[in-house]
């Protein structure tokens, strides 16, 4: 009874019909089997002889049995090389004289001085002969003789099991093989063959019934135990594969073991089988069930135990699962030769795959390792095709999956490009249209790849929602627009190309400035411009110019603004692809508070200037002021403190160009500012003059005084 063992993982196995035991069992007895070599004798034998003198000598017998064997009625008899029958017999064994179990006997020659179990009288020539161990007293007259227990010939003799062992020489021996070439198994090898089972040695190595016994091999484990369960219309049946030992010296047969999951073997073994087994089907499985099985090796005396393998005997009503690996259905290719792919799973293991093209058998495929199962179809037409995979498995469950396709191998042809309506910044709507030659079966245009630098080779493709593109290149220059659509079968259609050229539309300069103080802050703020991106602003304190600095809020804050200085700000409207509107400006001064200058009012940008960028909007780079000629803007809007005063002039302003904005605005401030420095001095000199007069009259009337005195 084999020993409970860790078990292997738990595998769940399904079934086939009784007709496929019976075939599976037929197959097993027909395959040809690994060459097996004799087992351990299992009886009494001559293990070792020595012939060096009539008096060094000796005759040694083992026993390979797990029990004393008896010598009683025995006896070693001889014949010399060339010599007739009868033997001659040497020796004859009585009752006391038996060998234990894996034991030894060893004989000697009257007179010798060594160890030995039994003396005897008779003489072994000392050259080439037949010894043998004879169950009776007699002397064998024939070969065929049932009394002969064993025979070894050596030299030339005659008398011999298949071949002579060798001849005898020196102070060497004669000694019988182990069952696995090993002098520490017992000398038991009995393939009755002499030459086979027979060596020289160059020292020998008697062995008395006082020597420790030595067992013989036992046959090695079975490997790669393993079942299968097959449930089918009439039970269950569980098989039983397994690999037998590479060497299966000793082997005699295989015990099967069987137990619950949850219980112990039992005392005696469920089944055994023929040596040359390496299946065993069970038949009394019971469904739901979860068993234990562990093939013994069986010896002359010794067995081996292989692993034990785990399985449950359940009936099948799961079929395979089929996915489908590389074209989905619904999918449409560009190819009249695409590779079709699934995989298939299913615990039971897949019995057949058949695949039908359009409702016929094209081929069955075998699955591989993993599971996967391919198609390379060829030659498709175009239009729609139904590939269908139906797979069984042993119950037999059966499960189909289809795949439809659509070949659409023709390119799409895009029509010449249109621009539906005049271009205005910073978009172009332009009209597609285009057609497939493969009419109601083909894919379908569904995208669309556009580069507005007259080059694709980075642009990506995009579902076509609509025939309006945005995000042109910020250029006035004309624009290449190059366009392709791509079906939904990959095929590429050509190309077109048109090109556009942005008109920009009319802006206006923000209106509605205001300065107000906020602590040691300074707030400008202005109102939002239709069809403005963004806003450049720039302001001075009477010696610096900074900016432009760009912004999309509508409200700048100075802070730690120096407030005995004067302040100028400005403020532009800015487009999507970077041009500007003139300047709109308010002043803040230390004694009005508010001193305002005209805005600019609304003009159309031309398309031809560049504008210099502002490089940060936190950090304004400052400029010095030179004085320039004044420019007087025309009137606008301006919203200001109450302590201000707001004089806007009437004059028209003329349209600007980015280029010379920073000039001339720089030549309005440092004008505002001389002339306030004039009106300055200009009032001093009037208090003075006045004073002078106020002195001169205080002083008139005195003397008038005196001369009427006088």
């Amino acid at each position: 009874m084999p020993t409970d063992k860790q078990s292997v993982p738990l595998v769940s196995i399904y079934g086939y019909r009784q007709l496929f035991v019976l075939a599976l069992a037929i197959l097993t007895l027909a395959m040809p089997q690994a060459s097996l070599a004799a087992a351990p004798a299992n009886h009494l034998v001559i293990s070792e002889i020595q012939l060096t003198s009539a008096t060094e000598q000796f005759v040694e017998l083992y026993n390979p049995t797990g029990t004393r064997q008896s010598l009683a009625g025995y006896s070693l008899q001889y014949q010399a090389a060339g010599s007739g029958l009868p033997l001659t017999t040497i020796f004859n064994f009585d009752s006391t004289n038996s060998i234990p179990a894996y034991g030894y006997f060893l004989l000697r020659p009257n007179g010798s001085l060594q160890a030995s179990d039994q003396t005897y009288s008779g003489i072994i020539g000392l050259g080439d002969g037949t010894l043998a161990l004879v169950s009776s007293t007699t002397a064998v007259s024939s070969l065929s003789s049932s009394s002969i227990v064993d025979l070894v010939g050596y030299g030339t003799a005659t008398l011999v099991e298949g071949n002579a062992a060798p001849s005898l020489s020196g102070s060497g021996s004669l000694e019988r093989l182990p069952g696995a070439n090993a002098s520490s198994l017992g000398n038991a090898l009995d393939t009755n063959d002499n030459r086979a089972d027979w060596q020289l040695r160059g020292t020998a190595e008697p062995q008395t019934s006082a020597s420790a016994g030595e067992l013989p091999q036992a046959p090695a484990a079975v490997t790669n135990l393993s079942v299968v369960d097959f449930a089918n219309d009439h039970g269950n049946q569980l098989i039983l594969n397994f690999t037998p030992p590479a060497s299966v010296s000793g082997l005699t047969q295989y015990r099967v073991w069987r137990r619950l999951a949850s219980g112990s073997y039992g005392s005696t073994a469920y089944a055994t089988l023929a040596s040359t087994a390496n299946t065993f089907v069970d038949t009394q499985a019971t469904s739901g069930q979860s068993y234990v099985y562990q093939i013994e090796s069986v010896g002359s005396a010794y067995s081996n135990f292989s692993a034990e393998s785990v399985a449950s005997s359940a009936v099948d009503n799961l079929p395979a699962t089929i996915t489908l690996t590389r074209l989905q259905s619904g999918s449409y290719v560009a190819t009249t030769d695409p590779l079709i792919e699934a995989k298939i799973v299913d615990p039971a293991g897949v019995k057949t795959v058949e695949l039908f093209l359009d409702g016929q058998l094209v081929r069955t495929l075998v699955p591989d390792a993993q599971g996967l199962v391919s198609y390379q179809a060829s030659g498709l037409t175009q239009g729609t095709h139904t590939f269908l995979f139906r797979v069984a498995d042993f119950a037999p469950n059966i499960v189909e999956k289809q795949l439809v396709i659509t070949v659409d191998s023709l390119a799409p042809i895009l029509d010449p490009l249109r621009l539906v309506s005049p271009v205005t910044e910073p978009k172009a709507e332009i009209g597609l249209s285009y057609n497939d030659p493969l009419g109601a079966a083909s894919s379908g245009v569904v995208e669309m790849r556009v580069a507005t630098d007259g080059a694709l080779d980075s642009e990506g493709f995009e579902p076509i929602t609509q025939t309006t593109w945005r995000n042109l290149a910020k250029s006035s220059q004309p624009q290449l627009i190059v366009v392709m659509v791509r079906d939904r079968a990959g095929n590429l259609s050509n190309v077109q190309t048109l090109v556009v050229s942005i008109k920009p539309a009319s802006l206006e300069a923000p209106q509605s400035l205001r300065l107000v103080k906020d602590g040691n802050d300074i707030v400008f703020s202005y109102a939002a411009v239709a069809g403005a991106t963004r806003y450049a602003i720039r302001y001075s304190d009477g010696q610096t110019l900074f900016g432009p600095i760009y912004q999309s809020g509508l409200e700048y804050r100075l802070s730690s603004a120096d407030m005995k200085a004067t302040y100028r700000f400005e403020v532009a409207s800015v487009n999507s692809i970077d041009q500007l509107t003139s300047f709109a400006a308010l002043s803040l001064s230390p004694a009005t508070q508010l001193v305002a200058e005209t805005a600019v009012s609304a003009v159309t940008v031309q398309a031809t200037p560049t504008v210099k960028p502002a490089t940060s909007e936190a950090s304004p780079q400052a400029a010095v002021i030179t004085e320039p000629e004044s420019v007087k803007p025309s009137p606008a809007k301006v919203e200001a403190s109450p302590a201000a005063t707001v004089t806007p002039t009437s004059e028209p302003s003329p349209t600007l160009s980015p280029e010379s904005i920073d000039s001339v605005d720089d030549q309005e401030s440092i004008n505002q500012s001389s002339q306030l420095k004039t009106g300055l001095i200009a009032l001093i000199s009037l208090l003075v003059l006045g004073g002078v007069v106020w002195f001169a009259l205080g002083k008139l009337p005195s003397e008038s005084k005196n001369d009427q005195r006088w």
